[in-house]
Formats: C-alpha cells, sequence, structure tokens
C-alpha cells in the first residue's frame, strides 16, 4: 500500500516537474 502511494507521488513530480520544463523551454522560445 505504502509502495503504490509513493510510486503515485513519484510519478505526479515527474509530470510536474515535465510541465515546468515545457513551459520554461516555451517561455525562453518567446525572449528570444
Amino acid at each position: 500500500m505504502l509502495d503504490s502511494i509513493s510510486f503515485a507521488q513519484k510519478q505526479r513530480l515527474a509530470y510536474i516537474d515535465f510541465c515546468l520544463l515545457f513551459k520554461g523551454a516555451i517561455y525562453r522560445q518567446d525572449l528570444i
């Protein structure tokens, strides 16, 4: 049970990191 919860949290954190990187890349392209 705890393993599945920690796994879901890791997946959510990875998804948030990906979204932040994606938005950051678009923001940098707008600056150029």
